[in-house]
């Protein structure tokens, strides 16, 4: 950087976090995060947050908590991911701590949604969306699929972070598995599905998605938040590291 005469800001120690705390190395990407010339912000300490998820390191999360709940953002996607964290550990206090901040700051917490396009056309599936004029034949499809991928090794996770919303939390109506099999349902066999999901998608749906690609011998592309997935014949392109 100084050889380009490039100033380093958050966004470039973002990146370092995020490839070290995904590697695993998370005492060093903490390291750096502690001897910044400038303050660490959402973007860095949720990079590092993620890498803690991934790892299971609940006791480093636990240690710098102080610093995590200081961090004062409007970014909706950094406290999401901390209370989810604390949700999916059954630490319901701290998640009670996350989302109140939230509230406190005057954020919500931005709904999911899923689009698939077919023959040039975009439908658009939310949690539990029953607006649909084919709405009995995807969930008829979804509850027939289940003894398929059940039969592949496929058992749905319970979804903590959404716990608020009821509809929500039956991972089943989950907006991408509404797109999927909608577009097995509208398209020819063999026919690649391509799908936008406006957050991360979650880690049911991604296992959902592996099976399904194997069962139907399809492709599906789905765009989320943060990167693309390619799924076919059971795998992922992020090779489950997202």
């Amino acid at each position: 950087m100084a050889v380009f005469g490039v100033e380093p800001n958050h966004d470039h120690f973002a990146c370092i976090v995020d490839l070290l705390s995904r590697a695993g190395d998370l005492t060093k990407a903490f390291r750096i995060i502690t001897s910044l010339p400038f303050p660490s912000d959402s973007s860095i300490w949720g990079a590092f947050l993620n890498g803690c998820r991934i790892h299971k390191r609940m006791d480093i999360i636990k240690n710098i908590e102080k610093n995590l709940l200081d961090v004062d953002t409007a970014d909706t996607g950094y406290y999401t991911l901390l209370s989810n964290i604390y949700a999916e550990e059954g630490t319901w206090d701290e998640f009670g701590k996350a989302r109140s901040m939230m509230k406190c700051k005057g954020l919500r917490k931005v709904p999911g949604y899923s689009t698939i396009e077919i023959d040039r056309r975009i439908y658009r599936f939310g949690p539990g969306d029953t607006s649909h004029s084919q709405t009995t034949d995807i969930y008829r499809f979804l509850e027939n699929f289940q003894t398929l991928v059940h039969a592949q090794g496929y058992d749905s996770e319970p979804d903590n972070s959404i716990v608020e919303f009821r509809k929500e939390n039956n991972v089943m109506s989950h907006s991408e598995k509404l797109a999927i099999a909608f577009g097995i349902i509208n398209t020819r066999p063999g026919t690649t599905l391509r799908i936008t999901k406006n957050l991360r998608v979650c880690r049911d749906c991604h296992s959902f998605a592996k099976i399904v690609s194997k069962i139907t011998g399809r492709e599906i592309v789905t765009r989320d938040l943060n990167r693309f997935h390619c799924f076919k014949n059971g795998s992922c392109s992020c090779k489950d590291y997202w």
